[in-house]
């Protein structure tokens, strides 16, 4: 089917979620992948024993971090390997609970072979890239320019940036079919992020760096077997906000990370801190209402510390 033409599969997978783990890998197997890539991302060594003895002698390939480096650390340690050692034509890459459908690698080579492209495949999880490409503004997935959170008391415009083509400005890593030309412009995640916005912080250095477009494939669909921490919101109405139902860890490094983004971006400090100044305390608010007390804290700390990093970047750049 393929010819000559190789394509690569890569995932990152962390503690124990063999449940997903193994489904992701024997449909790929299914689907006749040439290379399946899998880093362990600080997981036991027993763990690692049984996953590999599960796959000896098929196309799949392990690489080891001692630690996990978040997903951040994990895909740029994944990327990186497969520039220095596979010649493969397309790379798509999943997390561990993705699951592609039957049929999946023959529609997508249909849809993408003959491009230098970016393909981002649908996953009916991550609503925001779907939402953005309805709306045929490929900036929106970032939030608009000066935008605090995605949100903004200024007349909503793209970020200060060239005019850049395809239908998405940045994407998630699940889904994501690279050609090889993506990687060897060796443009890879900022381990700095560890966890959150490092997907889009890539994808958005990809197209504004390495001129790439990204193109949004509606069919076939990625299906994500765990749902998300922001589908998973606990309370009612004003109460609520897309971290009520995140861990202190995911509130932490996505609010800091996506201040730092944004930040880093905008056409005016100014505008930014305003937006900052007039959201912030909704946020806050809504905590407090709710008795979440330590995520107030943790809140105003990553706000802080991604305004801190994204004032250094502005700077230094």
């Amino acid at each position: 089917m393929k010819g000559k033409f190789k394509v690569a599969a890569g995932t990152i997978t962390y503690g124990n979620r063999s449940r997903f783990l193994y489904r992701n890998i024997d449909q790929l197997i299914k689907e006749g992948f040439d290379h399946i890539y899998v880093l362990f991302n600080g997981v036991s060594d027993r763990l690692i024993t049984e996953v590999k003895d599960r796959y000896a002698g098929r196309q799949v390939l392990f690489i080891k971090s001692e630690k996990n480096e978040g997903s951040a650390g994990g895909y740029y340690k994944l990327l990186r390997h497969v520039y220095e050692v596979d010649r493969c034509d397309r790379l798509l890459l999943l997390d561990d609970d993705n699951l592609v459908p039957s049929g999946f690698l023959k529609k997508a080579l249909d849809e993408c072979k003959l491009s230098n492209d970016i393909f981002y495949f649908h996953r009916p999880d991550r609503i925001l890239p779907l939402q953005t490409f309805l709306t045929r503004q490929p900036w929106r997935i970032l939030g608009g320019d000066c935008n605090f959170l995605g949100r903004t008391v200024f007349s909503t415009k793209p970020l200060s940036l060239k005019n850049l083509g395809g239908d998405l400005l940045a994407a998630p890593y699940g889904g994501l079919f690279l050609p090889r030309a993506a990687v060897e412009k060796q443009i890879f995640p900022d381990r700095d992020f560890y966890l959150y916005a490092d997907d889009y912080d890539y994808t958005f250095r990809l197209c504004s760096e390495g001129n790439f477009n990204i193109v949004f494939v509606r069919h076939p669909e990625i299906i994500d077997l765990e749902r998300s921490f922001h589908l998973n919101n606990k309370g009612f109405g004003l109460l609520r906000n897309r971290y009520s139902a995140a861990s202190e860890q995911q509130l932490y490094f996505s609010v800091r990370n996506q201040v730092y983004l944004s930040l880093r971006e905008s056409s005016s400090t100014a505008k930014f801190f305003v937006n900052m100044a007039v959201f912030s305390p909704i946020f806050l608010t809504q905590f407090l209402m709710t008795l979440q007390y330590d995520k107030a804290y943790i809140f105003l700390k990553a706000m802080m510390r991604g305004s801190r990093w994204g004032m250094v970047s502005r700077y230094r750049d």
